[in-house]
């Protein structure tokens, strides 16, 4: 008598469920592997690197020549990202700089979260402040770096003060940090990959679950 065990076909599910698992092994190794390749990125943080004063300016009237020149009592010292909650005040941060980079190669300052309305920067320099405006209202195509982030190449003078004025009808928000073109760019190109990777996982495995589904 023929053995009928032995002519049974595979089960499709259980073949399914077990490719499945196999895609996402490889895909978390993937991922770890990729993570693990991933050079540190040297960031100098506005806040925990570089302490900035705050001065809130309830009417928005200052200008720029008038914060530099007031006295750090009118300001509140601040050692780690801006959270002011809802406000239609100005918020003005001073702060030094960081020391030039080798070469007088620019740093590249990353200013997040994305719907900040405007943010106005003055960088100082050998022949004086250097204005520099983005934010969410301006068009993309008025940015210097194309980013979901603001990003603003510069080369501060380190032994002047720098300034960032927040105007925002969102919440009021600020975290920044100070990093080398090279740098930036690794970073993105690593994220970028990281989750194409994730996306197309999980777009393979959606498909399948559906197919066994069927």
């Amino acid at each position: 008598m023929p053995n009928a065990t032995a002519s049974r076909p595979p089960d499709v599910r259980a073949v399914g469920v077990a490719l499945i698992l196999v895609l996402l092994s490889l895909g978390a190794l993937g991922i770890l592997s990729a993570a693990a390749s991933t050079p540190r990125v040297e960031t100098i943080r506005l806040g925990s690197d570089l302490p900035f004063e705050l001065l809130v300016d309830d009417d928005g009237a200052l200008d720029a020549q008038t914060v530099l020149t007031l006295s750090s009592t009118q300001f509140s010292s601040h050692d780690g990202p801006l959270s002011q909650g809802y406000t239609r005040a100005v918020s003005w941060l001073r702060f030094n700089p960081p020391a030039p980079r080798p070469g007088g190669a620019p740093w590249w300052l990353v200013v997040a979260p994305p719907y900040l309305d405007r943010l106005t920067v003055f960088v100082p320099g050998a022949d004086g402040y250097t204005r520099m405006e983005t934010g969410d209202l301006l068009p993309a195509s008025a940015r210097p770096v194309r980013d979901r982030h603001f990003v603003l190449p510069m080369t501060p003078d380190s032994t002047q003060p720098m300034l960032i004025r927040l105007e925002t009808t969102s919440v009021s928000l600020l975290s920044a940090y100070f990093t080398s073109p090279e740098a930036f760019v690794s970073q993105r190109a690593s994220s970028s990959f990281l989750w194409g990777l994730y996306f197309g996982i999980a777009c393979v495995t959606t498909l399948l679950c559906i197919g066994l589904g069927c």
